[in-house]
């Protein structure tokens, strides 16, 4: 139905060229457009997938944060229910990559109570925080966020600062997704070859 298709090919293939062949037209008198075509590593493009996560809060036992990590879009996490008429929450959910990346991209698949304010904040060690990112404006559904300039972390935190006006108890989310290259460091005597 348009807008953007995210199409998981499992199990993975190698190959050199990837060809999309537009079959049937949605609107008959007029061509196929379209944005981008990406094509990702798998399955470790989604650098977040089974790693280790820390959680503000949970609403049960059933709603555990590696619930959000694990790209079972059937599973989530979420965060300790507030009443509607209480200050909106200020929860958070972060990832520990295992390493260091240069992160280009973060997907955030909301369940239907969604952050409408929040930031993305990357860190090499855990403690210091920078923010690459922040909206006031989330409207939910699958947000993806592609950052201007690549940005280096080990761990990527989401902040959840104002709930949505759909849906007024916590936050809850299916996936969060990064997407991006481990960041390799060179020692004296190393060659350096082009992966282009």
């Amino acid at each position: 139905d348009g807008g953007l298709d995210y199409i998981l090919i499992d199990p993975a293939v190698n190959a050199r060229y990837v060809k999309m062949r537009s079959i049937s037209r949605i609107i008959p008198a007029w061509g196929v457009s379209l944005y981008e075509f990406e094509v990702y590593k798998h399955p470790s493009s989604n650098l977040a997938r089974g790693k280790n996560v820390v959680i503000s809060s949970r609403e049960s036992v059933y709603y555990p944060g590696n619930q959000a990590v694990d790209f079972n879009f059937d599973t989530r996490w979420s965060s300790a229910g507030v009443p509607p008429a209480d200050p909106d929450p200020q929860e958070y959910i972060y990832v520990d990559l295992g390493a260091v990346y240069d992160i280009d991209q973060v997907i955030i698949r909301w369940e239907a109570a969604y952050a409408s304010e929040y930031n993305i904040q990357v860190s090499d060690n855990g403690i210091d925080w920078t923010t690459a990112y922040s909206i006031s404006t989330s409207d939910g559904g699958d947000d993806y966020i592609k950052f201007d300039l690549v940005v280096g972390g080990r761990y990527v935190r989401l902040n959840c600062m104002t709930r949505g006006p759909d849906f007024t108890w916590g936050y809850s989310l299916w996936e969060l997704e990064v997407i991006g290259l481990e960041r390799f460091y060179l020692r004296d005597g190393d060659s350096i070859q082009s992966a282009i």
